[in-house]
């Protein structure tokens, strides 16, 4: 009976142990991903993207899981008191933050050897005009900043230009038109299968 005792000390005691070192490491990445320019300007992007298209605040956060074990990011939208609501939790918020994500984390990047695209499949699906519009905006920000950014769209989720008239991207920025009418329109010319 006293070595079942004497293991089970140890075992707290270890678990104490634990508990103090996931403590200390959270506050050592905290110190260093908050002093961290190349972190501090992906938040501050991250930000500025989101206030563009949805008129309202957001932000990104990075912690350590429940097991103390990896780095998880957060992002979140905020409303006007600073708390978050549950809209974040829709698809288009989501799909949003995750735009917003990785259009801040490459652009950081642009000045290292790094990747220097990023890819969004159906970018203005189920967003309203405005808000693809904003987007829009955003997406050419970035490219103008060294950004090259591979969108898909289909033709009917196309915001309106200024005078609410379907928006035309320039032959400059269109790669790929994509039908079903022939080899043509296939990706990359091939027969089908």
């Amino acid at each position: 009976m006293d070595l079942l005792t004497d293991e089970s000390h140890k075992l707290i005691n270890l678990q104490q142990k634990q508990i103090e070192t996931i403590q200390l490491i959270e506050e050592h990445i905290t110190q260093l991903i908050y002093q961290n320019k190349l972190y501090n300007n992906i938040r501050l992007d991250f930000g500025e993207i989101i206030e563009s298209v949805l008129d309202r605040a957001a932000v990104l956060s990075c912690n350590l899981n429940n097991k103390g074990s990896q780095l998880e990011f957060q992002a979140e939208i905020l409303d006007e008191s600073g708390i978050t609501p549950s809209a974040d939790d829709g698809h288009i918020y989501r799909k949003l933050l995750c735009i917003a994500f990785d259009i801040a984390v490459f652009s950081a990047y642009l000045d290292k050897s790094f990747i220097h695209f990023v890819f969004h499949d159906g970018v203005f699906e189920s967003f309203d005009h405005r808000k693809k519009q904003c987007l829009l905006h955003e997406i050419r920000k970035h490219c103008n900043n060294g950004l090259q950014q591979i969108i898909t769209v289909i033709e009917s989720d196309l915001p309106p230009n200024k005078d609410e008239k379907q928006l035309v991207f320039s032959s400059d920025e269109i790669i790929r038109v994509l039908h079903d009418q022939g080899d043509n329109g296939r990706l990359f010319h091939m027969d089908s299968w």
